[in-house]
């Protein structure tokens, strides 16, 4: 499938690459702090702590230092939801899909997260009519990991899914909206959509799916063409190299950060420009991940990426630049 870092364990030469894990917001206190003590051996700094560890992220523990990227993990379900198919080649068979997310056993209570689950031999199962990954969710299976990591699929929705913590404010609070109440504003979801399409450079049809399955207002006229002006690919994208700053509109739009604040809430302490920018004040917001990319130069991408796919389109079909 083309996996550079969806393993258990990650290279020594490439442990620089490798993304910090913090411990998000509030310090857990008793019961929640007992179980994680429970659940993982030590407290939550300890935790964040070991996973750092150049010595535990270069082995090999299988369910405790999965590595990977939210496209190859997204990547991964999506085959799972195609059969076991990825690009027109066979992966693995049907049956050892279906085995896959089998409900094992009766529902049971997560130790971890001390709530009813079900469980398949590798997967997390969804529930009806509520379950781990949302309402009506009983065809869905995926994971939640210790290190960053949340993915899952659902055949009923033919959708798949991976989420990772930004470092940008504005975006991960805008899509933790989403998740906790089905809404988001509309500029939110042009920000994010450019977010996802020209800082990250990811498919516009994923975005598009995700938003659909989880907006309680999902219209699909309305959602696929706002994706397509969002990625510049739709018959309206003018102008094609128009990039939302997340800074600029944080700053414009939510001056004291009180939207920030309310959807995450380990920045709640941070003064107006931290709020907005944390990695300028990485002292004063310790439970907060550094950016996962950073929006200069972004703009220079994308007029290149579309330069070069008119070239090559012009190529293709004997046209002059």
């Amino acid at each position: 499938m083309g996996m550079k870092w969806f393993t258990y364990g990650i290279a020594p030469a490439d442990v620089d690459k490798l993304a910090g894990n913090y411990a998000t917001g509030p310090t857990p206190r008793f019961p929640v702090s007992w179980i994680v003590n429970r659940a993982l051996g030590g407290d939550i700094r300890t935790v964040e702590r070991v996973s750092n560890d150049p010595r535990f992220q270069e082995a090999v523990i299988p369910a405790g230092n999965l590595c990977g990227t939210a496209e190859e993990m997204g990547r991964f379900f999506q085959m799972m939801l195609n059969g076991g198919v990825w690009n027109g080649k066979r992966i693995c068979s049907e049956m050892t899909v279906r085995r896959s997310i089998q409900q094992f056993g009766s529902l049971q209570i997560d130790r971890t997260m001390m709530i009813p689950m079900r469980f398949s031999a590798g997967m997390m199962l969804g529930g009806n009519p509520v379950g781990l990954w949302g309402q009506q969710s009983r065809h869905a299976f995926g994971h939640i990991g210790l290190i960053n990591k949340l993915c899952w699929a659902d055949a009923a929705r033919d959708i798949s899914v991976s989420l990772l913590n930004t470092g940008i404010p504005i975006v991960d609070a805008a899509m933790r909206q989403l998740n906790q109440t089905g809404w988001m504003h509309n500029r939110l979801r042009m920000l994010t959509a450019m977010f996802l399409t020209k800082h990250l450079f990811i498919d516009w049809r994923k975005g598009e799916r995700f938003f659909m399955a989880h907006l309680v207002d999902g219209d699909f006229a309305a959602n696929n063409g706002g994706w397509q002006w969002s990625a510049s690919t739709g018959t309206d994208a003018a102008p094609y190299f128009r990039v939302f700053s997340p800074v600029r509109q944080s700053h414009r739009f939510d001056p004291q950060g009180r939207f920030i604040a309310r959807y995450v809430p380990e920045l709640a302490t941070a003064d107006d420009k931290t709020i907005h920018e944390p990695w300028k004040q990485p002292l004063m917001t310790p439970d907060y991940p550094t950016t996962i990319v950073a929006h200069q130069g972004v703009k220079q991408r994308v007029e290149s990426a579309f330069r070069a796919a008119r070239d090559a389109w012009n190529q293709q079909n004997g046209h002059a630049s």
